[in-house]
């Protein structure tokens, strides 16, 4: 069934641009208008999502045996930079989504229903994966040789804190990586919307000053400056205390605090981005749809033609400000990029992105056991010790052949997360 343009605005982005309830407006701040449909940007969101599922599949359930073609293993090797994306993403959307219904920060109302919102978006469909995990974990449980979840207290506590959605949070222990390990993008986002409510006034402040262009721009630098050092320096603090360097780099990668960095990238998006197209009477900006082609092209270029040994932290800080970039450009849905990842196709898969991505992991453990004779257990304690660092000669792998199957599957599943429990559970847990 066709949605009219008014309903397509309000599911746009689905899992990050979830409408809130209109704060009271200031007496000087009415609402804006509605934002542009940005479908592109939703069309990006399934490219990305194959791109992590892919990197997945070669560095976890491959033995790191990427593609042969040289373009193609390096693209896919930096598979993980995608996620620069959905956290800028996550950040630019939200401040769409709040400036347009004028809302009011400093409310304690505010604060109740964007929280109350986010978390029916994500939480249902979050516990809905790792439910679907759970045999895994369950028929391992007691075969997991690895650190830190080789003693009954550190199983049980990667399980506690990822029934509460904090599994990242720990400074010291990767717990992310016990229960449904894609899910710890879920436990970031959680602390990034915690923050929210008490970044954007300053920020609003800060990109309303001076030369916006200019500011906001160096605004992005140091964010991505900070994030490489404070990066590099917890996780080289973390070895030198005696944590293992698999252990460090899994700790640092999904920390909270160290990719805060990004998400608030894209709140000065937004800031820009809404400013701009509230207050501009001269259309988009100048060639903007070129800049969004050839930005498209350059990133294409880095991901396939960086160093393959280059370290995460480094080549994360280095896709950051191009992404942020790309991502500014994207959101005009001008250029020639722009209009293929609007196809209807892309749009769809898009939106349904965020259940696609949060199932991999089950859909590659269940393959893996059905095509080999091993206990799933074993498989899962494998697979958990060559993600760590500790690779076990005998682990089993996918074939090649199985990579579009992963996909399909994954995809399948999301549509059906989609359908049956994240459009029902937010239409529940929002009801007035």
């Amino acid at each position: 069934m066709g949605r009219t343009e008014d309903e397509t605005k309000n599911e746009m982005l689905r899992e990050q641009s979830t409408g809130l309830l209109p704060a009271k407006p200031k007496a000087d701040k009415a609402p804006a208008p509605a934002p542009a449909r940005m479908k592109a940007l939703v069309g990006a969101r399934s490219i990305a999502c194959v791109l992590v599922i892919c990197y997945h599949f070669f560095s976890d359930f491959r033995d790191g045996d990427f593609p042969a073609w040289s373009v193609l293993t390096t693209t896919v090797q930096h598979g993980y930079g995608a996620v620069v994306f959905f956290f800028q993403l996550s950040g630019f959307v939200n401040v769409i989504t709040s400036e347009r219904r004028a809302s009011d920060y400093t409310s304690p109302s505010f604060r109740r229903v964007f929280w109350k919102r986010r978390l029916s978006r994500l939480v249902p469909t979050f516990l809905f994966a790792n439910a679907l995990f759970l045999p895994v974990l369950m028929s391992g449980w007691n075969q997991i040789s690895v650190e830190p979840f080789e003693s009954a207290a550190g199983r049980w506590g990667g399980v506690i804190f990822t029934l509460f959605a904090i599994q990242t949070w720990d400074p010291l222990r990767p717990l992310w990586r016990l229960w449904n390990y894609p899910s710890w993008a879920v436990s970031t986002e959680i602390a990034f919307y915690i923050i929210f409510p008490f970044v954007m006034p300053p920020i609003l402040y800060v990109t309303k000053t001076g030369s916006r262009t200019l500011l906001c721009g160096l605004l992005v630098f140091l964010f991505c400056v900070l994030e490489l050092l404070i990066w590099k320096g917890y996780q080289d603090e973390l070895e030198f205390f005696g944590v293992s360097d698999g252990q460090a780099a899994d700790i640092a990668y999904t920390n909270p605090v160290i990719r805060l960095g990004e998400f608030l990238t894209g709140i000065v998006l937004g800031c820009v981005f809404h400013h701009h197209r509230t207050t501009s009477t001269s259309g988009d900006p100048p060639s903007i749809g070129l800049i969004a082609d050839v930005t498209s092209v350059l990133m294409v270029l880095i991901y396939a033609l960086a160093a393959d040994e280059m370290p995460i932290p480094l080549f994360v800080c280095m896709i950051s400000p191009l992404t942020a970039l790309w991502l500014y450009a994207m959101a005009y849905d001008r250029g020639y990029i722009a209009k293929m990842l609007q196809m209807d196709l892309l749009h769809t898969m898009g939106e349904w992105s965020y259940c696609t991505y949060i199932h991999q992991a089950s859909v590659m453990f269940y393959l893996l056991w059905a095509l080999n004779g091993q206990d799933l257990g074993e498989i899962y304690n494998m697979v958990l010790a060559k993600a760590l660092g500790e690779l076990m000669p005998d682990s089993p792998i996918l074939p090649m052949w199985t990579l579009p199957v992963v996909l399909g599957l994954c995809h399948a599943l999301g549509w059906a997360t989609v359908v049956l429990v994240e459009e029902p559970a937010l239409k529940y847990l929002t009801r007035r």
